[in-house]
């Protein structure tokens, strides 16, 4: 490739008629110029020159490159060289555009093989979850008394569950390789994909800010639901009918205190491509702090939970109580391990991932099956399992039905009276006698 581009080079230069000097004396103009990779001919100050993509057959797209009006091409301080607009050419781009290359990765046999098949999975797991978490929501707006503070905070947690599914779901199929727009990533001559420097988008911007503060509000509506489960349990002043609002509150504010920062960091100091990537690795433990902090404490929380209620199902005071501690603590241990354990695992597993490919693809795995499938866990645990949901929806579909009997049972015997007592339509017949109506109708 090198060979050909030092081929156009020479027969830029060696073209004279594109840098004939047909301009007037006193006129700016920027002198002919090979960018490495087109030839780009004397072009008038202040104007902006534009040809077919290279190398791109019958291409509708250009490229363009701006003659500033002092007689100079634009030169980006950034790259430290003259710069061309090479935003709609898909075909090739020089590497000194270039920032992130993803052909390390894609190179490794065991990454070709397994990643395809993980974003199948995850893809399948976050459908999956939502169907399953705006089914419950369905139910629990339907069934008013259903709508207790304690399935109020489940909602908002299904809510947080639906938000980051939809929005992993969306980068995943609206950036490329997770990373970028389709204008911010281009691929060179050997199909490698590259990362150019020239955009900065907002609106992806916008996505990917969005997409991690609903990560990070899900974590911490998930700590928030252990806190109120140990709060039901141990204290005694608080019961199923206190009101949680400052729970589900708590729970959407709290992740601003550490995704706002975030993104001014990222405006003022790393303002680079769509935030997807970073060089500067602290910047991310405004965002992996909480969520650390969360699953360690919901952990304690369960370890907290589950040692005391053995000792209170073992205690010789709650003999006549055992049944009921019982079904406690199998609730409790279908609930708090979905929240604590599995992130205790994948977060041991992550600081050991570099140890080799295996162990990364195998974490991969465990971690992202796991969060994608968690809506449909919690969903089912929540609501779609639930004994009392259960009572609930019954109820409610024997009343419907109780009260379409009864309107059935209403119109039949309406019918029924109606037959039983015909009604009698005399006509109007010259032929009726006089003599049957009074006299004084006449």
């Amino acid at each position: 490739m090198d060979h050909f581009l030092e081929t156009k080079r020479k027969e830029c230069y060696q073209n004279s008629s594109l840098d004939d000097g047909n301009f007037m004396p006193n006129e700016t103009f920027c002198t002919l110029i090979f960018d490495g990779i087109m030839c780009w001919k004397a072009t008038k100050g202040g104007t902006l020159s534009k040809q077919p993509c290279p190398y791109m057959g019958n291409s509708q797209d250009f490229a363009t490159k701006k003659c500033e009006s002092n007689g100079e091409w634009y030169f980006d301080t950034k790259l430290n060289r003259s710069w061309t607009n090479y935003s709609q050419c898909w075909a090739l781009i020089d590497h000194e555009t270039a920032l992130v290359n993803f052909d390390s990765i894609e190179n490794s046999t065991i990454y070709r093989k397994w990643v395809p098949i993980l974003k199948h999975v995850t893809h399948s797991g976050y459908i999956i979850s939502l169907i399953a978490l705006i089914s419950a929501m369905i139910i629990f707006f339907a069934i008013k008394k259903l709508q207790c503070p304690r399935n109020r905070l489940h909602m908002h947690l299904f809510a947080s569950f639906i938000m980051r599914g939809f929005m992993s779901l969306l980068k995943d199929f609206i950036f490329v390789e997770g990373v970028a727009f389709k204008s911010d990533l281009v691929y060179n001559m050997d199909g490698i994909l590259k990362y150019t420097k020239e955009h900065h988008n907002w609106i992806c911007k916008a996505l990917t800010s969005s997409r991690n503060y609903f990560i990070v509000a899900n974590y911490t509506l998930i700590l928030m639901e252990g806190i109120y489960l140990h709060n039901l349990i141990f204290l005694t002043l608080c019961s199923d009918k206190t009101k949680i609002t400052f729970y589900y509150i708590f729970g959407w504010a709290f992740p601003l205190l550490f995704v706002i920062p975030w993104i001014l960091m990222r405006i003022y100091h790393e303002d680079t491509f769509c935030w997807t990537t970073s060089t500067n690795k602290s910047y991310l433990i405004l965002l992996h702090g909480p969520i650390t902090l969360s699953v360690i404490v919901n952990f304690v929380l369960f370890i907290m939970i589950v040692r005391i209620l053995l000792m209170k199902l073992n205690s010789i005071y709650i003999q006549h109580q055992r049944t009921k501690y019982r079904r406690l603590v199998k609730s409790t241990l279908t609930l708090i391990p979905l929240f604590g354990v599995p992130y205790v695992i994948s977060l041991v597993m992550l600081y050991s991932t570099n140890l080799n490919p295996t162990t990364e693809v195998v974490w991969l795995f465990l971690d992202q099956t796991f969060v994608a499938f968690q809506g449909l866990f919690v969903a089912l645990v929540y609501c779609l399992l639930n004994t009392e949901v259960h009572n609930e929806i019954k109820h409610r579909y024997n009343a419907i039905r109780d009260r379409q009997e009864h309107h059935r049972q209403s119109r039949e015997r309406t019918i029924s009276h109606t037959l039983q007592y015909p009604t009698v339509i005399v006509p109007l017949n010259e032929d009726i006698p006089m003599t049957n109506y009074s006299a004084k109708y006449i």
